[in-house]
């Protein structure tokens, strides 16, 4: 589950160019200031990068990066 959350966290700091240090497995994207229109933008990039189907209300602003990871964990994502 760590090296998921690890993905996770590069591909918000790469996509939303924050500093990588300031994303934490207990950061969620509301601290990160990052909007619900991109948390649904950034979940279908998780789907195409994880191949896993996910719904448009599977991950909302006040998830975690850890809650995001166990929810793509939940539906079979492995981290490469």
């Amino acid at each position: 589950m760590e090296k998921l959350e690890s993905v996770i966290i590069d591909m918000v700091a790469e996509r939303f160019k924050i500093e990588k240090e300031k994303v934490q497995p207990t950061s969620t994207f509301q601290d990160l200031e990052i909007d619900s229109l991109a948390v649904v933008e950034f979940g279908l990039r998780l789907q195409e990068t994880f191949d896993v189907a996910v719904e448009e209300d599977d991950f909302t602003a006040d998830m975690d990066i850890r809650a995001v990871a166990d929810v793509l964990s939940a539906k079979g994502a492995v981290a490469a």
